[in-house]
């Protein structure tokens, strides 16, 4: 599938998503002014502009992944959306050399290894890492799903704890492999 089908297709579950959950309609509105100001230029042949587009498209996507969750209450039928965001993500972002700072007063969470950054698998075959980038809105520490930036904390460990609700929300929404055909047709209104 091309760039231009991916973002197409992160727009129809990220539309999905808002049409079955109203309370979701601000993040629906973030997600697509990224898309309005990037997504044309993410599909552009040259890698520079084209790279930080997609990134940025991919970044916003997760963004708005991570937003749903923080909202609480998730079903299998969300689970399985936000699942489908997060693959397309996935396959949309670029391949990205991650920043990491050394830092002297930090181990790895349980279950993590490396020297820094600190790197472990998600449950579903995708890479994730933990980058000490200090100073940064979300805190000092980001976790990447794949190359794509999903949780951030203060600590490791805060990070970590955050990335891990992810992936298990994400978990009960997914069937096999990464969802590559549409989901089941949700009634507007009824929820998720």
């Amino acid at each position: 599938m091309d760039i231009a089908a991916r973002i197409g297709r992160l727009g129809e579950l990220v539309d999905r998503v808002g049409e079955a959950r109203p309370d979701t309609a601000t993040l629906c509105e973030g997600f697509h002014r990224t898309l309005a100001s990037s997504g044309r230029r993410a599909c552009m042949d040259g890698p520079r502009l084209s790279y930080s587009a997609r990134a940025s498209v991919a970044s916003a996507a997760m963004s708005f992944v991570s937003g749903v969750l923080a909202l609480g209450e998730t079903t299998k039928a969300l689970s399985f959306l936000l699942s489908g965001i997060a693959s397309e993500a996935v396959a949309t972002s670029p391949a990205q050399e991650l920043e990491h700072v050394k830092s002297e007063d930090s181990a790895p969470p349980a279950g993590w290894s490396g020297d820094g950054p600190y790197v472990r698998d998600s449950g579903a075959g995708v890479k994730l890492t933990l980058a000490h980038r200090p100073r940064l809105p979300g805190g000092d520490w980001t976790v990447y799903y794949g190359p794509v930036p999903a949780a951030f904390g203060d600590s490791p460990q805060s990070a970590a704890d955050m990335a891990a609700r992810m992936c298990a929300a994400l978990a009960a929404g997914r069937i096999g492999k990464p969802v590559r055909r549409p989901p089941p047709p949700i009634a507007a209104g009824r929820g998720l």
